[in-house]
């Protein structure tokens, strides 16, 4: 759809998005992709705050320069037409 969008370095996302075509907030990850946290309140919270800190930063930076939803947005369509593009797909 040509909109850049942000996400968290969590599980698949950073497969389809990345900062070239948008923006990710990276937060400590296991081997897998998941999380790290510990079922505690106190850690998810840790996670939630450092999320919104960097919203805050993310969307601030798009708020000084517009032009970076197009340019974004332009990378984001190509790069989506890459990832699924049926020769790219057979190599994979």
């Amino acid at each position: 759809m040509g909109c850049p969008v942000i996400s968290t370095n969590v599980r698949a996302l950073p497969e389809i998005n990345n900062n070239e075509v948008g923006w990710v907030i990276e937060i400590p990850r296991n081997r897998f992709g998941e999380a790290i946290y510990n079922a505690d309140t106190e850690d998810k919270n840790k996670i939630g705050l450092a999320i919104k800190k960097e919203l805050v930063k993310i969307i601030s930076e798009i708020m000084e320069n517009r032009d970076l939803i197009s340019c974004k947005a332009d990378k984001a369509i190509k790069h989506i037409r890459e990832l699924i593009h049926p020769k790219n797909i057979r190599e994979r």
